[in-house]
């Protein structure tokens, strides 16, 4: 991007100019690129994140006020659309999306799903939520899924390549009984020990419900939902809400964070 000298000669009088290039009236992040990948593994994520959120906080006001706010939030949209694209994993793991600026969008599919946060996805066809998994698990995010449907049938039809388990009476690897509502909370507070941004996705509530009644499937969701905010993870329990009466779907609606199926199949589009 090429700025004006005037613009040159503040950003190199600042705080990040050390970690940025200057070249022909251009400024240049290959410096800053070398500068995180210098950082050790166990200082990584701090490190990372505060590094690149100096170096913007310093730029980009600057540059947004020589060039105007319209051209340059495009500009960096557009370079921070191609990374999400390329390495959302990466951008995850060091907490690159919380330097990035508010006024700057990135894809709406990475900002839809906060971490920490539980969702209740309204939707009635089964197709459509499992196409949402295909997409989590593009965007980078490690999931784990707990789901009535026989994972075979969904890596083949799917292409997925995530951990599952089977909610099922019948014995087996990665097979729990849907009544063993201890086993599966385990299971998923073991998956949100892992320091990463990940999902839990919970397809077959309805079923939880109808194997133990809906005080203890909703107080399996309760218990999920606490780690889950203590965690880096998301929480994201698709439901046909035609399957719930007025005054479940309400004690829901109280613990989730509501999203409709529209909106996610626009920010996925």
């Amino acid at each position: 991007m090429k700025c004006s000298a005037g613009t040159l000669s503040s950003i190199k009088e600042s705080d990040a100019a050390n970690e940025l290039d200057f070249s022909n009236g251009t400024i240049g992040l290959e410096r800053l690129f070398r500068r995180i990948s210098e950082i050790p593994p166990g200082e990584a994520r701090t490190l990372v994140a505060s590094t690149f959120k100096r170096a913007m906080d310093s730029i980009y006001p600057v540059i947004k006020k020589d060039l105007g706010g319209e051209y340059v939030n495009k500009w960096f949209e557009s370079v921070f659309s191609d990374l999400f694209k390329r390495h959302s994993d990466v951008l995850f793991k060091y907490d690159i999306p919380d330097a990035i600026p508010e006024d700057i969008a990135v894809p709406d599919r990475y900002r839809l799903f906060m971490r920490s946060h539980s969702y209740l996805i309204k939707e009635d066809n089964p197709v459509q939520y499992f196409r949402l998994l295909v997409e989590l698990d593009k965007s980078g995010f490690q999931t784990l899924v707990f789901t009535r449907t026989p994972p075979d049938h969904l890596r083949e039809k799917y292409r997925l390549d995530l951990p599952m388990i089977w909610l099922t009476h019948m014995p087996g690897e990665h097979r729990i009984e849907p009544t063993n509502i201890t086993r599966l909370s385990v299971t998923a507070v073991d998956f949100l020990k892992k320091d990463v941004d990940g999902v839990i996705f919970l397809d077959g509530f309805a079923y939880l419900v109808s194997q133990n009644g809906f005080e203890a499937a909703l107080r399996f969701i309760e218990s999920i939902k606490d780690h889950v905010a203590m965690s880096r993870f998301r929480l994201l329990v698709p439901i046909d809400v035609q399957t719930l009466s007025v005054t479940q779907l309400h004690h829901l609606q109280r613990e989730l964070e509501i999203i409709e199926a529209d909106v996610i199949r626009k920010a996925f589009a």
